[in-house]
């Protein structure tokens, strides 16, 4: 493939920032007691639509995760029963809106102050919800710095990992894909983003060995444990901004 990318004297230059949502933002969630929570409304819906009830629902819900090799519930659900995103998302996350707070879905905040000091547009592609995604951003005064939220009303059938997403999101964000970073905590996610020359930043939830690094780096993928991490990464180049290979 031809080398198109734009460099910086110590890495890419970028002018976009494109972030998923659930396990970058949202952090992965456990069961939470009354019967609230994404998590326990995945495992009603997992009930609903395998017939399987009481204790071995959570294990019908791993397995349907192994069988179709993700950690996406809705790629999972929409391999197995045909479901579509948005009826993925009415049932798991629109029913949260009511109960949204930061102590009720756990954002990491620790981003925000790095990311308001990026002057550069930022937008939200998720499998999720709009309507969730702008209601819990607000909740954490982070609304106002994302420009574009892109979820499944607009993405329809093109969910993530499929290439129209991707491509949907360049269209309506406006970027070039060779300035962007998207991050995202799906490995699986970041293939079509490699392919399409943006850098792909894998966002691990845990602390990521020198070794690991380097070997995902040299694949186009650039892992850090939060966003936050991966945010330092970014640097001033004059008027420019540029994501920095190595580690920060």
């Amino acid at each position: 493939m031809a080398e198109r990318v734009s460099k910086g004297r110590g890495g890419r230059l970028i002018s976009g920032l494109m972030v998923d949502f659930d396990g970058v933002i949202l952090r992965k969630e456990t069961e939470r007691p009354g019967g609230e929570g994404l998590l326990n409304n995945i495992l009603r819906l997992v009930s609903d639509k395998s017939g399987v009830t009481g204790e071995s629902v959570k294990a019908e819900w791993k397995r349907l995760l192994a069988k179709h090799n993700t950690n996406e519930s809705a790629i999972a659900m929409q391999r197995e029963f045909g479901m579509s995103a948005l009826e993925f998302t009415e049932r798991v996350h629109v029913p949260e809106i009511s109960n949204m707070g930061r102590h009720t879905f756990g954002a990491d905040t620790e981003f925000l102050d790095m990311m308001r000091e990026l002057n550069m547009p930022k937008v939200i592609l998720t499998n999720s919800s709009e309507r969730f995604v702008s209601a819990a951003l607000s909740a954490i005064g982070a609304r106002g710095e994302f420009a574009e939220i892109i979820g499944v009303e607009r993405l329809g059938l093109q969910m993530k990992p499929g290439k129209g997403a991707y491509e949907k999101a360049i269209a309506l964000s406006g970027f070039t894909p060779e300035e962007t970073a998207y991050f995202d905590d799906n490995k699986e996610m970041l293939r079509v983003p490699v392919e399409m020359q943006m850098v792909a930043v894998w966002i691990t939830g845990r602390e990521v060995p020198e070794e690991e690094y380097r070997d995902n780096a040299r694949n186009g993928i650039y892992p850090f444990g939060s966003l936050a991490s991966a945010l330092k990464s970014i640097k001033r180049e004059g008027r420019a901004y540029v994501f920095d290979m190595r580690r920060a």
